[in-house]
């Protein structure tokens, strides 16, 4: 009997998660997909949407039906100084701010140490998801709707114009109109030619070791070849992460595939070398040798402060 009511006690302790970040926005839920599934349960199929998510809604401060943006988190997940960061200066220009939370519902902290706790595909289809409920609200305007994020987040940015995710969300034909990765994760990724019309315009970091801008080059160049709208900017001397205003530090316990040299081919669903397109059979060993640790991060309130204003003038020239 008491180990029945230990276990009720946990299972209550662990589903109910904190929903008060941003007590002044919004709060908006919906479902998506367990992060038990991996990409075979999920390309080519409806999987299941089950898991309860949530976000916060952040209204222009100009009151009609405005452009929106939403906001995907990087392995550090959501924290307060997005407010300043990011919030405050897209809503003060005009554009609806949409946080969504991919970690706590899931009783996730951070990745940074660990990669594996949640998958990007997962994201991809948890902001696929967000996109059709707040496409339906009469405060945005469906036609203008933005995708932004950083590192792990920016993977999910440019990640989401991949037709095999968008179509396993269930979502119809939404679309995002307009994808904003800020130095995003290039070095173990996904490659499709299947791509939705929506525009990518990528920010890089040229120092930045967490996730090289090299990388992502190399890959936007394919994607452009095989017919995607997608352009990027690199920032001669910015690290990863040049947006958050702090000053740049060594994290030493943070992982990195920078050195993996792979990519998972939607077609078929397996993992590949970017040098010649080999095979590899098994993923986890090839990831537990080439995974790496420490990384650089942060930059200065002068570099972004030219990334707000960057972001602000893609937006306005696109959405």
């Amino acid at each position: 009997m008491y180990k029945l009511i230990a276990l009720f006690l946990a299972l209550l302790c662990t589903s109910a998660q904190p929903k008060d970040l941003f007590p002044e926005a919004e709060l908006v839920e919906f479902t998506s997909i367990s992060s038990t599934l991996d990409r075979a349960s999920i390309v080519g199929r409806k999987p299941d949407m089950r898991q309860a998510l949530f976000g916060y809604f952040f209204k222009s401060e100009l009151d009609h039906r405005a452009a929106t943006v939403v906001y995907v988190h990087s392995s550090s997940g959501l924290y307060r100084r997005l407010l300043s960061q990011w919030v405050e200066p897209l809503t003060k220009n005009g554009y609806n701010v949409f946080l969504i939370d991919s970690f706590s519902p899931r009783t996730i902290g951070t990745t940074t140490a660990d990669q594996t706790q949640l998958f990007d595909y997962t994201m991809v289809i948890d902001t696929f998801r967000a996109l059709s409920v707040i496409s339906q609200r009469a405060d945005v305007d469906p036609k203008r709707i933005a995708v932004m994020g950083g590192s792990k987040g920016g993977i999910v940015a440019y990640q989401t114009a991949y037709k095999e995710y968008r179509d396993a969300a269930q979502i119809g034909p939404l679309a995002y109109k307009l994808h904003i990765p800020l130095y995003p994760t290039c070095n173990w990724n996904d490659w499709t030619n299947n791509y939705t019309d929506g525009k990518i315009s990528a920010l890089l970091g040229g120092a930045d070791d967490f996730t090289p801008a090299s990388l992502c080059i190399e890959h936007f160049k394919r994607m452009a070849s095989a017919g995607a709208s997608v352009t990027w900017t690199v920032y001669e001397g910015f690290h990863h992460g040049f947006d958050n205003g702090q000053n740049t530090r060594f994290i030493p316990n943070a992982a990195t595939s920078r050195n993996c040299g792979v990519y998972v081919d939607l077609k078929d669903l397996r993992v590949k070398r970017r040098i010649d397109n080999s095979v590899i059979n098994d993923a986890g060993a090839h990831y537990s040798k080439c995974n790496e640790r420490g990384a650089h991060t942060g930059g200065s309130p002068e570099q972004a402060q030219r990334a707000v204003a960057d972001v602000l003038k893609i937006l306005k020239e696109s959405l």
